[in-house]
């Protein structure tokens, strides 16, 4: 009889190193599921000896980072957006963040921004914040939008558009690094969608962005391909009687066409352009 050779297959042992480099930003959750271990704790136990030895560093109580090698740990930032990403893989980053991740941001701003179903405690990390906001209530139904996929290490991200994002920064200018901040970053845009425009601001339904974005297109109309009949649409939409936009209340000048009171350091910087 001959030797019978019996060939058993091994199983794959988790390899922490494999992990950390494709996974810069992480959850206990998702290293748990890498290494299979059932409980968290266990997963845990297993990071903390690699906190010690500085190879990762702990965003939050769930959050981990891993430390490039050659970095300082105790001074090691990682990526923000990343860090948002992974505390909520379902978020949509907006305002002034999707300003950067969009390329058109005019400044740095430190606040990084991302919508969410759910309300979950800001982040502080050394040179950023992350704050999570709930999803708007007019886009309840509707989250996704206007927005697009932007892929940052490898990591999907989801962004407001140009055009959502051009309109919930005159919603909401103190998320957006502040009204001069806004316009100077959109009038950068190199295209719109017009026809999204509208439909967003229809979903949003409120005179004072309709008029907003109207003034805007109307300082860049050749710019962005606007009609005169386009931009007629928007007039037809303004407030009844003059309004500030949200955040914006205090020293200011009245634009008659569109019935909003502007900041008059946001109006010298078309000085020569009709209002």
């Amino acid at each position: 009889m001959g030797n019978i050779f019996t060939v058993m297959k091994t199983k794959h042992k988790p390899n922490p190193e494999e992990f950390f480099s494709t996974t810069p930003v992480f959850t206990l959750q998702s290293f748990a599921d890498y290494y299979g271990k059932n409980r968290l704790s266990d997963a845990s136990n297993i990071l903390k000896y690699h906190r010690r030895k500085g190879r990762i560093v702990s965003i939050s109580r769930t959050i981990y980072a891993v430390v490039p090698y050659g970095a300082n740990a105790e001074i090691y930032e990682p990526d923000r957006y990343l860090v948002a990403a992974a505390t909520r893989d379902n978020g949509i980053f907006c305002y002034h963040a999707a300003l950067e991740l969009l390329g058109f941001s005019h400044s740095i701003w430190k606040d990084c921004t991302v919508f969410c179903s759910l309300r979950h405690t800001t982040i502080n990390m050394r040179n950023a914040t992350i704050r999570f906001l709930v999803t708007p209530a007019p886009l309840k139904a509707c989250p996704d939008i206007g927005t697009s996929t932007i892929i940052r290490k490898n990591v999907n991200l989801q962004v407001t558009g140009r055009e959502r994002t051009l309109i919930e920064g005159f919603r909401k200018p103190y998320h957006s690094g502040g009204l001069e901040e806004l316009v100077v970053s959109a009038s950068g845009f190199g295209v719109l969608d017009l026809d999204l425009l509208m439909r967003i601001l229809e979903v949003y339904n409120q005179k004072n962005l309709w008029a907003a974005v109207g003034w805007f297109l109307n300082h860049n109309m050749e710019q962005f391909g606007v009609s005169s009949s386009y931009l007629n649409q928007f007039e037809q939409k303004r407030p009844i009687s003059p309004q500030y936009l949200q955040g914006t209340y205090g020293n200011g000048s009245l634009v008659k066409r569109w019935n909003i009171i502007l900041p008059d350091n946001l109006l010298g910087k078309f000085e020569g352009h009709a209002t």
